[in-house]
């Protein structure tokens, strides 16, 4: 290849942004005019203004969004005046979000994947479109003022120097090493995500501990399972708590020969209960003593039995809730009357 009289501008060379005239968009960002690119147009380029993130730890950044859109070389300046741009960190509700998340931006990279310069060229139709669906994804997923897409929005898939007159194997090869750092940029936002699905992990079992620390437990049922669940035991947890609960209306109800489903429906039957939640005046309260009674059933059938005949594994959450259902059935227990025979 013969040797050029082109020369690459400098940043001592490169226009300012006085040097050029500003446009307002709609959305009131201020871009600056600058001729550069090898077609020879004027693009519109953004001027850096403050950006307020907020986040635990807020502070404001004043940066060039120009070298974190991948453009370096550009002198840019702040406009006096220009409005703080307001930049919201992504707060992901659940795993599954970021699972989807990931998914999606795992599509994107396999797309970009596909663009081998080998066979590819810079100008074909499909760069254009794995670029749009990037910046898409990216919006997508994180929001129009996440710090994410503040720098996806002007990403493009080519690095290195641009200038008037390059030849297409040099544009080629800017493209090239642009498919090297868009696999770079893509691969790093999933690999962030996968780090906070691993922190979620953690602060959603913290969060479950916390909540568990706050149930206002019947004391026989916290004296044998709040040991076993701080120790991470949930099904025994789960299980003592259910035995407890039975021998709770064994002793009210002076039905020790009575065990499990039989022992339950014995007690707490609608036409011969030993143990009344109310006066059995009405239909109304029929239906309640007969509802109890179906839920005293479930706490033996569902609870105690499968845990007693098979190593079952318990999450956090599920123990959580179990243990609070046979709290919640002991303090019935406690208001229950008895009635004569």
């Amino acid at each position: 290849m013969g040797a050029r009289s082109h020369s690459v501008p400098t940043v001592d060379d490169a226009p300012t942004v006085d040097d050029a005239p500003t446009v307002e968009p709609s959305g009131g960002e201020q871009f600056s005019a600058l001729p550069l690119l090898a077609d020879q147009r004027a693009v519109p380029r953004l001027v850096s203004t403050p950006r307020v993130i907020k986040s635990p730890n807020a502070r404001t950044v004043h940066e060039a969004s120009l070298e974190e859109g991948g453009w370096k070389g550009v002198k840019v300046a702040n406009r006096k005046g220009s409005p703080a741009k307001v930049i919201v960190d992504k707060t992901f509700a659940s795993i599954d979000e970021l699972d989807r998340a990931i998914a999606k931006l795992n599509r994107r990279l396999a797309e970009v994947k596909t663009l081998d310069p080998n066979t590819v060229s810079h100008d074909d139709p499909r760069v254009t479109s794995a670029l749009q669906n990037f910046k898409g994804t990216v919006l997508e997923v994180y929001g129009p003022d996440s710090p994410e897409y503040d720098r996806a929005q002007y990403h493009r898939i080519w690095h290195g120097a641009m200038y008037v007159g390059m030849e297409d194997d040099e544009l080629q090869e800017g493209f090239a090493a642009g498919v090297v750092h868009t696999i770079e940029a893509v691969g790093n936002l999933i690999a962030r995500l996968e780090e906070k699905k691993a922190d979620f992990g953690i602060d959603a079992a913290a969060r479950v501990r916390s909540a568990f620390d706050g149930l206002d437990l019947h004391p026989r049922i916290a004296a044998v399972s709040v040991g076993l669940y701080r120790d991470s035991h949930y099904r025994n947890a789960v299980l003592d708590a259910s035995v407890a609960l039975v021998n709770m209306v064994k002793e009210k109800s002076r039905r020790h020969d009575l065990d499990g489903a039989s022992l339950m429906t014995t007690v707490f039957s609608k036409n011969k209960p030993v143990l009344a939640f109310n006066d059995l005046k009405d239909k109304t309260e029929e239906d309640e003593q007969e509802g109890m009674m179906h839920l005293f059933v479930g706490a033996v059938l569902g609870l105690r039995n499968p845990r007693a005949h098979a190593l079952l594994d318990d999450s956090p959450e599920a123990a959580l809730e179990y243990i609070g259902l046979i709290s919640m059935l002991a303090k019935r227990v406690d208001e229950t009357k008895q009635r004569a025979p």
